[in-house]
């Protein structure tokens, strides 16, 4: 507590010296010692000190090293036990211990203690002119702390020196150009200020390299708002957990707490969730037995809020089937699908049967790439084909992938695809995400990458990072043929004694129907990626199980069925699906029963090889695709289709 206090001492006195008016003194003053260091960095001083004290006898000295000097002055150099000598341009000074207390010097804090906005806070980031006069001292130690405590009270009032060159300019032509390409947005440099300054106090002396390594690490944040709660407490007179029911509804119906903050102002996350049921009630002037049959109570909401869902009232169950064994590459499968189609299930089990009993289905992921398009205009078309030429060029699409890598440790763009209409220009990124299905991460890469851009063309506008090129949830030729998320292949030989005895059929009906259907009848309805019998009911009903966006079942279904007869009289079939798009982290595939699903398939959670589960996941839905395709044109081709809906789909359990 008494090093904290003397701490306190040195900043408020630091401000002090700069600005005359200790009424104006901020309450949080030590907190701006972590963003001066940081700030320090990003303008090229790494591991070195600016001081505005240099060594009197560095800078008058005809030494040839004069320049490269980076060394502090005399009274400096003994109470932060740092080292004096430098031979280069590139050196950095050491310090002992790593241990570092960052220090404002007057012009900085007088410009951060300007305003408490994000915006005057971000323009503190541009200022170089205020970084330039940013002073980095160190010691935790109480003499450390005291010679501190002298240099600060004599900053303001010591001898002027010759204004310092900007550090960049010292730094080499490599470094220069790095840091023009990539300026660091404000949010990443907030988020990450604790970690890089922990990394400088580890290592002070670091290259540029280094430090932009320790700005790039991603930033650990709570996945929902009940844990951004548990994280930072707000403190109890904020909480309305004091209060009874009839209190806070009180307060909801004066206007003084909206609904869709109950969760944030109360612990019981339930509660909060009974209380909404209660007021949405009350405003349609319902009878409280209106959601009686509409569970809410028993659910893992810490994990919905802030992630999956707003203005929770409750959940709906849905029920669960297994289809399996189904042997796929070699190994039985599992799959559960939620559904409340009858006859799906049970129709997906028969195919699944007849695989298995021919030996199997083999699968592919023969791509895997997630995308994002974001439009950008320009004040006419040959600006924007300047931009794409620009882009197209090898060397330029090196800077823009660097950018967009930057962002994630998993986002790895694989291709930018740029595609000209009249002054528009569209972009479309296509990465790596992991073991996420990945669009928040394509976003994010995309954002920053056009951004980097935008240095090149300041006249582009960008109108949204989608311009549905990409194309999400919506049906699309480019995904047909481009594909999006996992592009995969299941094929499977099934016995013609097997078609018989199972499906119920013959190979002949079964090729001919197929071609007919799938193909022909699909070509005269002008379908883009509906050359199939059914899958969308498998991928979808998986999907809701395993905790997968349902909208994009729209391009995820995309399938082609194909069904020929071989040599020996089987049945060959494949099914191709060029965009499945799935995750096995994020989302829905956090919540328990979700995730349990996709425990049945081995593939919960995050992969050993990244991206490794969600394309196991992709080949257990492409199989079971080629099942429910089995199935349905054998009973469609044998005319028993109605017949087993009538059975499976109306009413319940026969009474006897």
């Amino acid at each position: 507590m008494q090093e904290k206090q003397q701490e306190q001492f040195i900043l408020e006195e630091q401000y002090v010296s700069s600005s005359g008016d200790k009424s104006a003194l901020p309450s949080n003053l030590n907190m701006l010692a972590p963003v001066a260091l940081i700030g320090t960095m990003l303008m090229g001083s790494f591991g070195g000190d600016t001081s505005s004290s240099r060594s009197s006898s560095s800078s008058s000295s005809g030494s040839p090293n004069k320049k490269k000097s980076r060394g502090r002055s005399p009274s400096s150099h003994s109470s932060c036990s740092t080292s004096s000598s430098s031979s280069s341009s590139n050196s950095n000074t050491s310090v002992n211990n790593g241990s570092c207390l960052p220090v404002l010097a007057s012009g900085l804090l007088a410009v951060v203690t300007r305003g408490k906005s994000v915006s005057s806070t971000k323009r503190l980031f541009h200022n170089r002119k205020v970084l330039n006069n940013a002073t980095v001292l160190g010691g935790k130690s109480p003499a450390a702390r005291s010679a501190l405590k002298n240099v600060a009270g004599t900053s303001s009032s010591g001898p002027a020196t010759k204004k310092e060159s900007h550090p960049v300019a010292e730094a080499p032509r490599q470094q220069r150009k790095f840091s023009t390409i990539f300026k660091p947005r404000f949010t990443n440099v907030r988020g990450s200020t604790a970690q890089a300054s922990s990394a400088v106090r580890q290592q002070p002396s670091f290259s540029a390299q280094q430090l932009v390594e320790a700005l790039q690490k991603p930033v650990v944040t709570p996945s929902s708002q009940a844990e951004a709660v548990a994280a930072a407490p707000a403190p109890a007179s904020n909480l309305l957990d004091h209060l009874n029911d009839q209190e806070i509804l009180q307060r909801m119906r004066n206007g003084e707490l909206p609904d869709h903050k109950l969760e944030a102002m109360l612990q019981n996350l339930e509660r909060a969730v009974n209380l909404r049921r209660a007021f949405l009630l009350e405003k349609m002037g319902m009878d409280s037995q209106l959601l009686q049959d509409l569970p809410f109570q028993n659910y893992q909401y810490e994990k919905v809020v802030g992630q999956c869902c707003e203005n929770v009232i409750g959940y709906v169950p849905i029920p669960v089937g297994v289809v399996g064994p189904l042997k796929l590459n070699g190994q039985n499968v599992f799959v559960p699908m939620a559904t409340t189609e009858g006859c799906l299930v049970a129709s997906t089990q028969r195919g699944a049967k007849a695989i298995t009993e021919s030996g199997g289905a083999d699968a592919s992921v023969v791509a895997d790439g997630m995308t994002r398009a974001p439009v950008v205009q320009f004040p006419s078309a040959k600006k924007a084909s300047e931009a794409k030429i620009w882009v197209d060029n090898p060397a330029n699409y090196a800077i823009v992938e660097a950018a967009f890598n930057s962002t994630s440790r998993f986002a790895r763009l694989k291709s930018l695809q740029t595609v000209q209409a009249g002054r528009n220009l569209y972009l479309r990124f296509k990465s790596a995400t992991g073991d996420a299905m990945g669009m928040n991460m394509l976003s994010k890469g995309t954002e920053f990458a056009i951004t980097t851009l935008q240095h090149h063309f300041p006249e582009m506008q960008v109108l949204a990072v989608s311009g549905n090129m990409c194309t999400d949830k919506k049906p699309s030729a480019i995904n047909w043929i481009e594909g999006r998320g996992k592009s995969v292949i299941c094929e499977a030989t099934i016995r013609a004694d097997i078609v018989k005895s199972v499906l119920k059929t013959s190979v002949d009906a079964m090729v001919n129907l197929n071609i007919n259907k799938n193909l022909v009848g699909s070509i005269m309805a002008g379908s883009i990626g509906g050359f199939n019998a059914h899958s969308s009911n498998i991928l979808t009903a998986i999907f809701l199980a395993t905790g997968q966006d349902p909208a994009q079942n729209v391009e995820s279904s995309n399938c082609l069925t194909l069904m020929e007869k071989t040599a020996e009289g089987d049945l060959y079939v494949s099914v191709t699906l060029p965009s499945i798009e799935v995750g096995t982290v994020g989302g829905g595939t956090g919540l328990s029963p979700q995730k349990t699903n996709l425990s049945l398939m081995n593939v919960a959670g995050h992969s050993d090889v990244p991206g490794e589960k969600p394309r196991k996941l992709a080949q257990c839905i492409s199989a079971t695709i080629l099942a429910g395709e089995l199935s349905l044109m054998a009973a469609l081709s044998a005319g028993h289709l109605v017949k087993s809906h009538m059975a499976l789909n109306r009413g319940g359990p026969k009474k006897h």
